[in-house]
């Protein structure tokens, strides 16, 4: 059985994880065989860091970010959003084609401008 991305991806949990029962009847005698399946989907791995490695008030960095595509098929149609309070707001940026195994580097400049609220 195939099962095609769309009709499960809107139904992941956080971080990519899930668990699927499958169940099976014999019709002639009325027999019940289940089997259950849990994965998580692979993900980018993303190497963050900061220029200094800790960011003062007030006092401009750099952000950067790297991954390398996992999957065996070129990717197309996605985006990247950096966010951190009271250093950057939401930033969204769309990301071009890019091949199996190529490399993307985003990097952002910060400044951080107050403390940090949780």
């Amino acid at each position: 059985m195939t099962v095609d991305c769309k009709e499960y991806l809107h139904r992941s949990a956080e971080l990519g994880q899930f668990s699927n029962i499958f169940m099976a009847r014999v019709r002639e005698t009325s027999q019940l065989w289940t089997g259950e399946d849990n994965f998580v989907l692979q993900t980018p791995r993303l190497k963050i860091t900061t220029l200094p490695d800790t960011p003062r008030m007030k006092s401009k960095g750099k952000l950067t970010v790297v991954f390398v595509n996992p999957l065996h098929q070129e990717l197309t149609l996605g985006c990247f959003t950096i966010e951190g309070p009271g250093v950057i707001h939401p930033t969204r940026m769309n990301l071009r084609y890019f091949c199996l195994l190529e490399y993307l580097f985003l990097s952002q400049r910060i400044l951080r401008k107050t403390e940090a609220r949780l």
